[in-house]
């Protein structure tokens, strides 16, 4: 009895919030993002990665890139600064990871790239006025009014990509016969 009363207060809630939201278009990608070994077929600390970001819609401007990476590791440079990157324009970072301590850390191991930038709003806004390529009305209208608000207050936009070392767990103790 109770499970149904709650499988019908869940659905009801669902379907509600689906009704409430109208469909909306995911913003065009403004940046490619890419971080990785420079020499993929093995990783071995020290290493060398290359992070590239690749500029796809418009001219985003004032691009803070940052390379982050999980407590076990260390990366340099910690950041770097781009004034503006264009469509189809391509800027690549050499970074330098090293092994350090991380006491107790038992998460996964990983090489962040993350930008932050303020997007090209004309160009967003005129891609999305490309009624073949967004034919629902609503939704295009609700897209253009997030990128005009957007716009008026110069609200920066944030991309980030990892890249993930998958690391061999340590071999099991053997057992005493």
């Amino acid at each position: 009895m109770f499970r149904k009363f709650f499988s019908g207060i869940f659905f009801f809630l669902l379907c509600s919030s689906l009704w409430a939201q109208p469909y909306q278009y995911p913003f065009p990608l403004n940046l490619d993002l890419a971080v990785g070994p420079a020499k993929p077929a093995s990783i071995t600390f020290p290493c060398d990665f290359i992070a590239t970001v690749t500029g796809l819609v418009g001219n985003p401007t004032n691009l803070e890139v940052f390379f982050d990476s999980s407590p076990n590791l260390k990366v340099e440079p910690k950041s770097a600064d781009i004034k503006g990157i264009g469509a189809g324009e391509k800027k690549s970072f050499n970074l330098k990871v090293e092994r350090k301590e991380a006491k107790g850390y038992e998460g996964y191991t990983f090489v962040k790239l993350r930008v932050r930038y303020i997007p090209d709003f004309q160009k967003m806004r005129e891609e999305f006025s490309n009624t073949g390529k967004y034919p629902s009305k609503a939704a295009r209208e609700y897209a253009l009014d997030s990128i005009k608000e957007s716009a008026d207050l110069n609200v920066p936009m944030t991309d980030v990509t990892e890249f993930i070392i998958r690391e061999e767990p340590a071999p099991m103790p053997e057992e005493k016969k």
